[in-house]
């Protein structure tokens, strides 16, 4: 993915501005407040209308963000799929900090 997107993304998934959310990109509870998933911050940033049924990154996130899969799956060196960050915030719910770790570590797999 674009080194300079990356960096904005987890500058924003560490800032504490978005309330973190699971298995959508963006929720909202009975109070009208809104929570993120991962993915989701990553399309607030890049200021991409997101509806509250989405469970992925469309193409115009992807191609903004050079980001190669709409899971956001980090691959091997080799090309071999590994894990998502979907699956790490969703499933394991990992924080915005932790996940923010590793895109600084692996972007380029992204």
């Amino acid at each position: 993915m674009n080194r300079e997107v990356a960096e904005r993304w987890t500058k924003a998934l560490r800032s504490g501005r978005y309330k973190q959310g699971f298995g959508r990109l963006s929720v909202e509870n009975d109070k009208g407040q809104k929570k993120y998933c991962c993915l989701g911050v990553l399309c607030k940033l890049l200021k991409i209308n997101i509806s509250k049924s989405d469970v992925s990154l469309g193409l115009e996130a992807m191609d903004k963000s050079g980001i190669k899969s709409p899971f956001g799956v980090l691959t091997t060196r080799q090309g071999i799929p590994h894990r998502s960050l979907a699956e790490i915030n969703d499933t394991r719910q990992a924080s915005f900090n932790k996940i923010a770790d590793i895109i600084d570590k692996h972007w380029e797999d992204l």
